[in-house]
């Protein structure tokens, strides 16, 4: 068995995604897994915020908001039986598709410990405690660069940069960093999962794992994510609406 630590981000999403589409957002948490591929247990994280709302802006001929719901995020230690539902649903229907996969939550005091450790990053790839970076915050007409706690860039949408940068868009920037603090439970392969809630174009709400449909239930199989030395890690997305 694998240990794995696993960030896993909640947002409401409408229309169609590149990276991702939102409407509204929760914050990513944090979870320890068990099963095959996995340790014991989920916990799931706080991150600090910035910006919840971003314009009213001009961006081509409309004035385009962005707001972040909810804002500050919610301690998902502090949900029903400290469990995010959209977690459950989506891994709980990767598990029936893959059936060598299992999960467990870990134990609230867990949870607690492990989100001691996240912290919100600025786009020149620094941590900070304020409330005037990039960690969590809302974002209109154009889409910054981020820059996430691994030092890379994530890349901008191709559908932004055709138009010089400046859109019909409002998003979001999600740019995290875990760093263990003590008695935070040991974990040897730290990795991240993303759960979203969407409709697009109108249609039937879905509630999936952002996974870009995958053999693999990780966030940072297919996109921004992955480890830092000292068993810590990192975590980028920049989901939009056009």
């Amino acid at each position: 068995m694998k240990s794995a630590i696993v960030i896993v981000g909640c947002a409401r999403r409408t229309r169609s995604r590149a990276r991702s589409v939102i409407g509204g957002m929760a914050a990513p948490v944090l979870v320890l897994m068990g099963g095959m591929l996995f340790s014991q247990g989920v916990a799931c994280g706080q991150v600090l915020f910035g910006n919840p709302v971003a314009g009213p802006a001009l961006g081509g001929d409309d004035l385009n908001t962005s707001t972040l719901n909810p804002s500050p995020p919610i301690l998902v230690d502090t949900l029903p039986n400290s469990q995010c539902p959209w977690i459950n649903t989506g891994l709980t229907a990767f598990d029936t598709a893959h059936p060598n996969y299992t999960y467990t939550w870990a134990t609230q005091a867990q949870m607690q410990k492990v989100e001691q450790g996240l912290s919100y990053v600025k786009s020149d790839g620094t941590s900070t405690n304020t409330t005037v970076s990039d960690g969590y915050n809302a974002w209109v007409v154009s889409e910054p660069t981020i820059t996430d706690a691994d030092g890379g860039t994530l890349a901008k949408d191709p559908r932004l940069t055709v138009n010089n940068n400046m859109n019909e868009v409002g998003g979001a920037v999600m740019n995290l960093k875990y760093t263990p603090v003590a008695g935070a439970p040991a974990i040897t392969n730290l990795h991240w999962v993303q759960g979203i809630q969407q409709t697009l174009y109108g249609g039937a709400q879905q509630t999936l794992l952002d996974n870009d449909g995958g053999n693999s239930p990780f966030y940072d199989s297919v996109f921004d994510a992955g480890t830092l030395a000292g068993g810590g890690g990192y975590f980028a997305d920049s989901p939009f609406q056009l």
